[in-house]
């Protein structure tokens, strides 16, 4: 049998996590986990991969985007093949902005949150 003051210890704790939560959420730049590349490395029409993240930076026609390389079919890590992101797995191709080109995967790539500051790309994961 629950007592009235274990039912209010409870309903303290439950207020204190939404409260966590809801109003105290740390914010993507402030998480740990950022990759840092130098804008240097990444010459206009090229791609710079980072393999152990599953990401990679492209940067065409002087845009830069950020997406991941994990394939949305069985989540293998692509290559790059020319102007394409392969799958080494089950031949799934993309192009260099996300975009399924051959099956059998049939979602885009994920776009990664990014920013440039202080001529360094800062990749949120």
């Amino acid at each position: 049998m629950t007592t009235k003051r274990s039912f209010i210890k409870w309903i303290l704790a439950c207020a204190f996590f939404i409260f966590t939560f809801k109003f105290l959420k740390v914010t993507k730049s402030e998480t740990k986990n950022n990759v840092i590349i130098d804008l240097d490395n990444l010459s206009n029409n090229s791609v710079y991969l980072i393999k152990n993240k599953q990401i990679a930076a492209i940067r065409m026609d002087n845009n830069i985007n950020v997406l991941s390389i994990k394939c949305t079919h069985l989540g293998c890590t692509l290559n790059v093949a020319g102007d394409i992101f392969k799958c080494p797995c089950h031949g799934s191709e993309f192009k260099l902005n996300g975009e399924v080109i051959k099956g059998p995967a049939s979602r885009d790539l994920k776009e990664i949150d990014f920013k440039i500051e202080n001529n360094k790309i800062i990749i949120y994961l």
